[in-house]
């Protein structure tokens, strides 16, 4: 699967980086990401279908994600 990003450039999918990302954002809340969260997010990511996906699709997944969860402050800060 490739990634649309912002700037229309494109490129390889990596749910790595997007979990990178995601536990940048617990630290940054002083929080430590939960184990499932990590396999939730392999989860979502593994059952798309298409060959592209927006950056933006991306992020409102995780936001809502984040936002079931109740990690109301990991969500804004990874905004």
């Amino acid at each position: 699967m490739q990634v649309i990003k912002r700037d229309g450039s494109v490129e390889e999918f990596s749910a790595d980086k997007i979990i990178n990302a995601v536990d940048k954002a617990f630290e940054s809340c002083n929080k430590k990401m939960p184990k499932y969260m990590c396999d939730m997010l392999r989860a979502l990511f593994s059952t798309l279908d298409g060959d592209t996906i927006g950056i933006e699709e991306i992020q409102n997944k995780i936001e809502d994600i984040l936002m079931n969860d109740k990690f109301f402050d990991v969500a804004k800060s990874y905004i």
